[in-house]
């Protein structure tokens, strides 16, 4: 017999952590569109020569795939290279594209810290366009994003050129800039002793290695730190204060990080990260990569995005996400059809209402109810000959048990707002006196 359990690094997701994901999408989704996004929609694996040169030290990540039928493929990595490839097989011209689709790494699982094999990346790209002001309109697509979802961010910026000023700075050799930056990039999720390891046994010494610490903790202010480090650094800071400038004008907050890093070999001028101010693993990051669609074929074009990771926002958003309350329509007594049950279903969610019924032909008044407090229902919206005779329902709360008589007109209003008339007997035909409103 197989082992029943989902694959190392992947899970099933259903229920309300499922309907939160579709509220993430649809949100990233929207804003997307309102900053001019076109979708995009890639395959989940591309030819493996064009990912695995891509990703630094993470290409050992790539999920590689038999040989099928003369092409060596890989499930791909991130959604940022798929989108270089369109747009080198496009051609031409100016692209603001989005994408919301599945990636794969080979990574080691560490699911309280929301790192999985399989996740849900939504991207937002501009390609075409090499002036600062793409940077800045990808980072408030980033903002906007996050605002959209209620989820309060510190954005941390760095750049490329800094990096490698820095590098220099630190006697790093020019052929361990990248894997330096890959450790470094580390630092959020390892010690700085096991980053200091793992970059002497790169090449880097002692010295150079508490030379670069002494960077790459540097966080504050982005005008005032930029002062400091044009002092100390062969450094021209011009392009960062131009980017943080265009920032502030569009209300937008960031700080200047030295410890961001981007260990993907892509990355090529400004880099980002969104850090949650509840704690955690950044949730959003991107920058800019103006060497990569060239890369790829005859057709050079500069380029900047922002990579939303779905699966990290999904807990913080989840308690924010309402969902509508389920009826379960219930019979009582002799002289109610499975029909009358249907047709109330029918009628409630044709208005927007979940509604339930048992899918049995005689079932008792007890066994409806357990079936309703096992589906998770709020509310059972009960009939019997007499609620029929006069054009009522019984309603029961079935978190704090209690009942009541209402009109049959009402029902749909009531469960939609989970507020719930309570009326006395007389005329429910079509006079209601003394209606008071509850509310669930």
């Amino acid at each position: 017999m197989p082992v029943l359990k989902a694959a190392k690094g992947t899970r099933d997701i259903s229920g309300s952590e499922l309907a939160s994901r579709a509220v993430v999408i649809a949100r990233l989704t929207r804003v997307f569109q309102l900053h001019g996004g076109q979708p995009l929609e890639t395959p989940a694996f591309e030819r493996r020569d064009l990912l695995l040169d891509k990703y630094g030290d993470n290409a050992k990540l790539v999920y590689d795939l038999a040989d099928q039928g003369g092409e060596s493929l890989a499930l791909r990595y991130d959604l940022t290279v798929p989108f270089a490839r369109h747009v080198a097989q496009r051609g031409a011209g100016v692209l603001r594209g989005f994408q919301v689709g599945r990636v794969w790494r080979r990574d080691q699982p560490q699911p309280s810290k929301g790192r999985y094999r399989e996740f849900s990346q939504a991207d937002f790209d501009i390609a075409g366009v090499a002036s600062i002001l793409a940077d800045v309109e990808v980072v408030s697509v980033l903002s906007t994003g996050l605002s959209s979802l209620d989820v309060p961010v510190d954005i941390r910026v760095n750049h490329r050129s800094l990096l490698q000023a820095v590098m220099n700075a630190s006697n790093v050799p020019a052929h361990l800039f990248k894997e330096t930056c890959s450790s470094v990039d580390k630092m959020d999720k390892l010690s700085w002793d096991e980053v200091r390891a793992e970059l002497i046994a790169k090449g880097l010494s002692r010295d150079s290695c508490e030379t670069l610490r002494a960077y790459v903790t540097l966080k504050g202010a982005p005008k005032d730190l930029l002062s400091k480090l044009e002092q100390r650094l062969p450094y021209d800071a011009s392009e960062l204060k131009s980017f943080f400038g265009h920032l502030e004008a569009a209300g937008i907050s960031a700080t200047l990080d030295l410890g961001i890093a981007r260990g993907l070999d892509y990355y090529t001028g400004v880099i980002f990260e969104a850090i949650p101010r509840a704690g955690g693993p950044s949730v959003a990051a991107g920058g800019r990569y103006d060497n990569l669609i060239g890369s790829l074929g005859n057709f050079a074009s500069p380029a900047v995005g922002v990579s939303f990771g779905v699966d990290r926002l999904v807990p913080l958003v989840q308690s924010q996400v309402v969902h509508g309350p389920t009826a379960y329509v219930v019979s009582a007594g002799l002289g109610v059809s499975v029909q009358d049950r249907m047709r109330l279903a029918t009628e409630l969610r044709e208005n927007g209402v979940t509604a339930l019924y048992t899918l049995k032909d005689s079932p008792s008044l007890t066994h409806q109810l357990q079936q309703a407090t096992q589906a998770g229902a709020a509310l059972a919206v009960i009939i019997g000959a007499e609620e029929l005779r006069t054009h009522k329902v019984t309603i029961k709360d079935l978190n704090e048990g209690t009942q009541w008589g209402t009109c049959r007109t009402m029902v749909v209003d009531a469960c939609l707002n989970k507020q719930i008339v309570k009326s006395h007997d007389s005329g429910c035909a079509g006079n209601f006196p003394e209606q008071v409103w509850y509310k669930a």
